[in-house]
């Protein structure tokens, strides 16, 4: 490519690079023979008369959707779990948006983002999940690995002899995040704290950020259920839509976007 003094100067690209740049030319009417051009795109830019901007990303929030961020405890060498996990998910008609998986010592976390088409189909997910068994997937597995595995559930809440019995697959915790706009006035927080615990929900963590323009603060809730039963299940949603419902006498509030459950 011609610089100022003539010289030229060659760059090597990826495959997936390439593609990335010659789109962006396209986006910006620098084309030839009907194809995205770098060197042309380039040229612009170097003569001053194009400037890229870096694209703005959008709020990642599913408008009409239920988000929860699932962290589900397994043995690592079970197979099948990740399978018997996503089909649990899409026969409640949910979609796994990001997932990650972490593996200490014995035992393999998966963080799911999930979302719902309807927020009452999350009982019957999570009553779903919790039903899984090591025999729902013993077609995967020598049947010597699965008679000797006790899973042990990992959090201060369960009840491992019960999970035990049942010889269940996973473990799992739901959290919820609600995103609540406050004025900056002494006792808002507390209003706020003190109908979570009239409901007798868990908060898992809580993050308060101040705008001194507008005069407000945006708090962050991350909500924990306790899930043990399919009563308890029911409950547990139930105390989220109460929560929510007193808390918005007072002040806006909204299921929290992808961006923060992540």
């Amino acid at each position: 490519m011609p610089t100022e003094k003539g010289t030229t100067f060659r760059a090597r690209l990826s495959a997936t690079a390439k593609r990335r740049i010659e789109k962006i030319a396209e986006q910006y009417n620098c084309t030839y023979g009907g194809k995205g051009s770098i060197s042309d795109l380039l040229n612009k830019i170097a003569d001053g008369h194009l400037t890229v901007k870096r694209p703005t990303i959008p709020e990642r929030k599913i408008s009409g959707n239920s988000l929860i961020k699932l962290q589900i405890k397994a043995q690592k060498d079970i197979r099948g779990t990740i399978y018997i996990i996503s089909k649990s998910i899409a026969d409640c008609q949910g979609n796994i948006l990001d997932i990650k998986v972490n593996i200490e010592g014995e035992f393999g976390t998966f963080c799911l983002l999930v979302s719902l088409e309807k927020d009452d189909l999350l009982v019957d997910l999570l009553n779903n999940l919790l039903s899984i068994k090591v025999e729902d997937i013993q077609d995967f597995n020598d049947e010597r690995i699965l008679e000797n595995k006790r899973i042990k559930r990992k959090f201060e809440y369960s009840s491992l002899e019960k999970f035990k019995q049942q010889n269940l697959l996973i473990d799992i915790r739901c959290i919820l995040g609600l995103e609540i706009n406050i004025p900056n006035q002494q006792g808002s927080l507390s209003d706020i704290t003190r109908i979570i615990s009239a409901e007798k929900a868990l908060i898992d963590s809580l993050s308060q950020d101040f705008d001194s323009q507008k005069d407000n603060a945006i708090v962050r809730l991350f909500l924990l259920l306790k899930l043990e039963t399919e009563t308890e299940t029911e409950t547990e949603v139930e105390k989220i839509t109460k929560i929510m419902n007193e808390i918005g006498k007072q002040f806006k509030v909204e299921r929290l976007n992808a961006e923060y459950l992540i």
